[in-house]
């Protein structure tokens, strides 16, 4: 696994050049460690866009995941993170025969009040998947909204009762 720290790009850094460097048996790992702080948002969007244009990704997966990873970053940093302490986002991508399979995933530094650990995030899951109105409902995009676009959205503790937040989506090149 190839790991990047965002606070170590600069404008110069070519992310194509990066990719097919880093593009190894069908397959890329890399684990981008980030201060939280939403401007880094736009940097993982960037650069997970340049990964799936590199690739040819239809254009509407690539809005999808692009919206994918910026809900998981943003929810990281607003619920779970203190500013400028470091979260993580990993991604695998890979390809095979005629799909692309995308795994990201998002491990925060859950420090606030509304911090939740994995089970307790199963639990509003289920909750809010079970009411029809979901307008003001916290974590609305995480559950209402990527578990529609993703084949799985998993939860699991990490070290010191972090959370990690993680998906799966098979894309069909056909």
């Amino acid at each position: 696994m190839v790991k990047i720290n965002i606070d170590e790009i600069d404008n110069l850094f070519d992310k194509n050049k990066f990719i097919k460097e880093n593009f190894i048996n069908d397959s890329i790992e890399i684990s981008f460690s980030y201060k939280s702080y939403f401007f880094n948002s736009k940097i993982l969007r960037d650069f997970l866009d340049t990964i799936l244009s590199y690739f040819n990704i239809p254009a509407e997966w690539k809005i999808r995941m692009v919206l994918i990873v910026d809900e998981m970053n943003n929810n990281a940093i607003e619920y779970w993170s203190i500013e400028w302490e470091t979260n993580f986002l990993r991604l695998k991508f890979s390809k095979k025969l005629d799909s692309f399979y995308i795994n990201l995933e998002v491990e925060d530094t859950w420090h606030w009040l509304s911090s939740k650990n994995s089970h307790m995030m199963y639990d509003l899951e289920k909750q809010s998947l079970n009411r029809v109105e979901n307008k003001s409902i916290r974590w609305r995009g995480l559950f209402v909204i990527i578990k529609k676009l993703v084949d799985k959205l998993y939860f699991k503790d990490a070290n010191w009762w972090w959370l990690i937040v993680w998906i799966e989506k098979e894309i069909s090149r056909s």
